[in-house]
């Protein structure tokens, strides 16, 4: 079964996000290997990240102008939320490690990698905000008229 075909915009999402996870660790390696060298690397994984976070938003408004289905709508925010929370943790576990342990190019890990975990947090924070509106638009109006 093609998932792509079945929910494109979390397809999309959650492509981009594997390629920035490559490519953090990636520059992660070349860090620990040439701490020089990072600097010029770290920018592919910023521009994968907010990429996807520009494929969250524009996924998101599409969502709002047409009448989605209720599974699709409900599948695409469930998977952003675990991801960009999953993400969230992993970023700030680099973050984290690298100040404590790394102490030449730790500083410069910590004040890359801590905002983009915060940017990851607070797209999560979008996703779960529009899975409760999606549920509370949706909900049939009970009336107790005879």
């Amino acid at each position: 079964m093609n998932h792509s075909k079945q929910n494109p915009g979390l397809y999309d999402v959650a492509s981009l996000l594997t390629f920035a996870g490559l490519s953090l660790l990636v520059s992660l390696y070349v860090c620990l290997q040439q701490p020089d060298i990072y600097a010029y690397i770290l920018p592919v994984f910023a521009v994968l990240l907010l990429s996807s976070v520009h494929s969250f938003n524009r996924h998101h408004k599409e969502f709002g102008k047409k009448e989605a289905q209720m599974n699709e709508r409900a599948a695409f925010y469930k998977g952003c939320m675990i991801m960009y929370f999953a993400f969230s943790l992993y970023l700030l576990s680099i973050s984290f490690i690298f100040f404590t342990i790394y102490s030449y190019g730790g500083y410069m890990v910590v004040w890359s990698c801590a905002p983009l975990s915060l940017l990851c947090f607070f797209m999560s924070l979008k996703a779960e905000k529009g899975l409760t509106h999606m549920s509370t638009d949706n909900t049939p109006i009970q009336t107790d008229a005879v």
